[in-house]
């Protein structure tokens, strides 16, 4: 997927999220996997242009850019990143188990940047 400014990738992502959200809640997984699609390529984008473009988006409405964003975000702010993870991971939301598998594998070494680099 191909970017013509941050602005549009930020745009692609949070659109991508929300989808994926909904698709998650009724079991479209199609649909699902290819907003994750999208998710990935707007990051990778965002990552290489300038990551520091969405941070306002760690307070943002919808769960799963929030989650998204915060796993984004370990990378480039990990006590945030780790702290907004951890309110996600002990509130009773759909992605409450994902923010606390997030953490787990953060703190094993699982997760890196590496998958916005490449």
């Amino acid at each position: 997927m191909k970017f013509n400014s941050l602005d549009e990738a930020v745009a692609v992502f949070i659109d991508s999220a929300i989808i994926q959200d909904n698709s998650s809640k009724t079991g479209d997984y199609k649909t699902g996997n290819k907003a994750e699609d999208k998710i990935r390529a707007s990051l990778k984008y965002i990552w290489q242009n300038n990551p520091y473009f969405i941070s306002n988006l760690l307070d943002h409405e919808n769960g799963n850019v929030r989650n998204w964003t915060a796993m984004f975000w370990l990378s480039v702010n990990e006590e945030q990143a780790l702290k907004v993870l951890e309110d996600i991971a002990n509130s009773k939301t759909f992605y409450a188990m994902e923010a606390k598998y997030c953490i787990i594998e953060w703190k094993k070494g699982n997760l890196t940047s590496d998958q916005w680099e490449r």
